[in-house]
């Protein structure tokens, strides 16, 4: 039985998935098995992942005749097939250093539940567009070095505020039971830190400063999709994560103090408003939250009439 069971699950990422499959069958690790899946691509890669169909480490190539509408439901096909201790969803339009999942497994044996690094912002022709780590924003140098901490932790000080393992290519994880609800099934765009906040419930994590994993920012992702029904269902989908985060440790109510943590969706919330119905938005936003924004929005226009 494989150590680690990698998935690759993929849409439409010819143009990147040989450099994903080629540091995946390169690690240093070598206990591992690949299991392949496509979403119903209209490009090569069915093509791609088909040819390696006698490869000694490939278990599974599934192939889907219909777009299944869900990232996560691809996630949760993989780990169904999944024989290994060990969790690794290598995206396929990302890649990582060949000592990626030899660095993991050696902080996963020390007793964490999921480990995961610094990642790099990639442009679609591997060119880096920024070292910006998305988490940073919470602590300007937390994420910069190696760290452990225990689940309930790192939701309530972390998770509850925005999605601190912003790219699921960097994290390796052990396999769990449950761990897919309907709400995590039907997400699209963010779904990714509802897992994190559902597995660390009841896990441990660690964190490597150094950057061993590289995702990719291109057009054809979800998050370059910036219309106003798109940003509003991501916006949805985040909310759905920080009420999961915050009901676990029992926060309540956003509070005055909490208010900067939560600019960034503060200024998504402003640029709706003018698209989308203050009935629908109050549907699923936090009325707390909605005050703040206005507030916000008050403390903008003041400071352009003082300059």
């Amino acid at each position: 039985m494989p150590k680690v069971s990698v998935i690759i699950p993929s849409y439409n990422h010819e143009k990147f998935l040989q450099k994903r499959l080629d540091s995946v069958f390169n690690q240093t690790y070598q206990d591992f098995e690949v299991i392949l899946l496509d979403d119903c691509s209209q490009d090569n890669s069915p093509e791609i992942l088909s040819s390696y169909e006698n490869h000694d480490k490939v278990s599974h190539i599934d192939i889907n005749p219909k777009n299944s509408g869900s990232p996560f439901s691809q996630w949760q096909k993989g780990m169904d097939y999944a024989e290994g201790e060990y969790i690794w969803i290598a995206e396929s339009d990302d890649w990582a250093e060949l000592n990626f999942l030899e660095r993991c497994i050696e902080k996963l044996e020390t007793g964490s539940d999921l480990v995961y690094c610094r990642s790099v912002k990639m442009d679609e022709n591997d060119q880096k567009i920024s070292d910006e780590f998305w988490a940073d924003s919470l602590h300007s140098t937390r994420w910069k070095n190696d760290f452990t901490n225990d689940g309930k932790s790192e939701i309530c000080n972390n998770l509850a505020y925005r999605n601190t393992i912003p790219n699921a290519s960097a994290c390796v994880f052990r396999k769990k039971e449950n761990l897919f609800t309907e709400d995590l099934i039907n997400s699209r765009y963010t779904g990714d830190w509802l897992f994190w906040v559902n597995y660390l419930k009841n896990a441990d994590v660690a964190f490597i400063g150094e950057p061993l994993s590289y995702h990719r920012n291109h057009s054809g992702t979800t998050r370059a999709k910036k219309d106003p029904e798109s940003l509003f269902l991501r916006l949805v989908e985040r909310i759905r994560a920080i009420d999961s985060a915050r009901k676990f440790c029992d926060m309540g109510r956003i509070r005055v103090g909490e208010i900067r943590k939560y600019k960034y969706l503060m200024q998504v919330i402003s640029k709706l408003k003018g698209d989308i119905s203050l009935k629908r938005l109050l549907k699923v936003i936090p009325l707390e939250l909605l005050i703040y924004t206005y507030l916000f929005e008050l403390n903008q226009l003041r400071y352009r009439w003082k300059k």
